[in-house]
C-alpha cells in the first residue's frame, strides 16, 4: 500500500483543516462547493475535471524530539532542585553529578515517551497527489450521491 493509499486525510481544496478520510468525501465537498441548486452534475465534473486530490499523513513524534524534551525537562528539574535545596554558596547542589544525568536521563526519556502515547498528532504531512478523470469522479460520485444524477 503506498502513502497515499493508507493517508490520513484528503483534501481538493488546499484547506487549513483537514477533515475528509476518503478520497470521495474530499471530492464530494469540492462539487457541493461548486455546484449550485438547479445544474448538471455530469457537465459540472467534466467542466472541473481532472480533480487533483492531495493526501496527507500524521507525523510522528520522533525520538530525537522527545529525547530533545526529557533533557529539558531533567535541565529544568535540577536548575529547579538547586534553587530551592543547593548549596547557597553556589558550589555543590547535590544533581551536578555526570552519573545522576546519566542514570536519571533514561527515566525521563521514558516518561517523556508514556506522556506523548497519549496525545494526538494534529501536524500532517503530505504524502503525494493524484489527479482523477472526469469519469473516475462520475463513477465515485455516483456511488456516494446518486440523487445528484437523476435530474441529468
Amino acid at each position: 500500500m503506498t502513502d497515499f493509499e493508507s493517508a490520513t486525510y484528503y483534501d481538493c481544496r488546499n484547506s487549513e483543516s483537514l477533515q475528509h478520510e476518503s478520497v470521495e468525501e474530499a471530492i464530494e465537498e469540492l462539487l457541493d462547493l461548486l455546484a449550485t441548486p438547479v445544474c448538471d452534475m455530469r457537465a459540472l465534473i467534466k467542466e472541473h475535471a481532472p480533480i487533483t486530490v492531495t493526501a496527507y499523513i500524521r507525523e510522528q513524534v520522533s525520538d530525537k524530539f522527545i529525547e530533545r524534551v526529557a533533557s529539558d525537562l531533567l535541565e529544568q528539574a535540577s536548575e529547579r532542585f538547586s534553587e530551592e535545596f543547593g548549596d547557597p554558596d553556589g558550589y555543590r547542589d547535590g544533581l551536578d553529578d555526570l552519573k545522576v544525568t546519566q542514570e536519571v536521563g533514561p527515566l525521563f526519556v521514558e516518561a517523556v515517551k508514556r506522556l506523548y502515547a497519549h496525545g494526538t498528532v494534529w501536524q500532517c504531512r503530505r504524502a503525494g497527489k493524484r489527479e482523477y478523470s472526469a469519469e473516475e469522479v462520475e463513477e465515485m460520485m455516483y456511488e456516494q450521491n446518486p440523487e445528484w444524477f437523476d435530474a441529468s
